[in-house]
């Protein structure tokens, strides 16, 4: 259990980071589109370390769904906090 969780300390910096370049640079594209390419530069990174440290962590179609699951709720928490920050510059929202 222990394994999971420090990988998934390392994993979700590295999948912000894959989302916020999407984001920042490929504005001419949507949905799926940014999703695929948000993966190709996790699964980029991920073989990079792979080499460095002689493991085996993308090679697994279980593994690729995992990885667009975390992509979508991180995306859905990001567009939640700027739909609250957008109503709250309207006035719209109260708190």
């Amino acid at each position: 259990m222990r394994n999971w969780i420090a990988f998934g300390q390392r994993i979700v910096p590295l999948l912000v980071t894959c989302i916020d370049l999407i984001e920042r640079w490929v504005t001419s594209r949507r949905g799926q589109d940014k999703q695929d390419s948000a993966v190709a530069l996790l699964m980029h990174m991920l073989n990079v370390i792979e080499t460095s440290t002689d493991t085996d962590l993308v090679s697994d179609e279980a593994v690729d769904l995992a990885l667009r699951s975390c992509i979508d709720s991180i995306v859905s928490v990001q567009n939640a906090i700027a739909d609250a920050k957008a109503r709250r510059s309207a006035g719209d929202d109260p708190v």
